[in-house]
């Protein structure tokens, strides 16, 4: 599902059925899986329909839980061409999840890109390394998010022993070209934490893009040994 390996059943089915969970064309077969209803008898195919295809963006997928709508999108299809469009942005007057604002912000590199950006060769790869930094941190959020679901579907999660002056250095460079140079680590090279490592390592990179982006000084990230815990600090 969605291309991540070893995605928990109960999430699957609730993708799948937020998906096409209403829509008359697509049944649910005796083994759980979801196939293309039978045609029924004098439907017109989709290439003769006019037809408008809705892409909404949000902060989240619950309302209760803090989801806004941030950009909606609109196209009309008619003989297989597009004939209209309309897009606009909108407020969420909410903060942005790191894993919404990096898929938005490669969407929007690509369209530059697209647009003749691709032409200039300084444009162009200044645009095509923002897509590869971000879609690295994609996969390392989308790894974090798998891993919480399966705890909370009950699964148990392995803590790992991990070095941190090598976590933390990799936080650094994580946080792209524009941060370099400005990211200082404070950290014993023996220091040692047991952590589950994609959750930290993405735990502790929101916290430096947050302090890179609505700061325009210097940002420490520090590790230190208290007793029997670890307390690491951005500051």
């Amino acid at each position: 599902m969605l291309g991540l390996a070893r995605t928990p059943r109960r999430i699957a089915d609730d993708v799948a059925r937020s998906l096409v969970g209403d829509d008359s064309r697509v049944v649910r077969i005796a083994d759980g899986r979801w196939a293309l209803a039978p045609a029924a008898a004098g439907d017109p195919l989709l290439d003769a329909c006019r037809f408008a295809v809705v892409d909404v963006e949000t902060t989240g997928r619950h309302p209760g839980r803090g989801g806004r709508i941030m950009e909606i999108a609109v196209v009309e299809v008619q003989g297989g061409c597009l004939r209209r469009r309309f897009e606009t942005l909108v407020d969420p007057q909410a903060p942005i999840s790191p894993f919404a604002e990096r898929l938005t912000g490669i969407t929007a590199a690509v369209e530059v890109l697209q647009s003749g950006a691709k032409d200039v060769p300084s444009d162009r790869d200044r645009f095509l390394e923002h897509v590869a930094v971000d879609t690295v941190r994609l996969t390392r959020i989308a790894r974090a998010l798998l891993v919480l679901a399966r705890a909370q579907s009950g699964e148990s999660v392995t803590l790992e022993q991990l070095e941190l002056p090598e976590l933390l250095e990799s936080v650094v460079v994580g946080a792209g070209a524009s941060a370099q140079g400005r990211i200082s680590v404070a950290c014993s090279p023996e220091l040692t934490v047991l952590a589950q490592p994609e959750l930290l390592r993405e735990a502790l990179a929101a916290l430096v893009d947050n302090a890179v982006t609505h700061t325009s000084g210097a940002v420490r990230l520090a590790a230190r040994k208290l007793d029997d815990a670890v307390e690491i600090e951005v500051v």
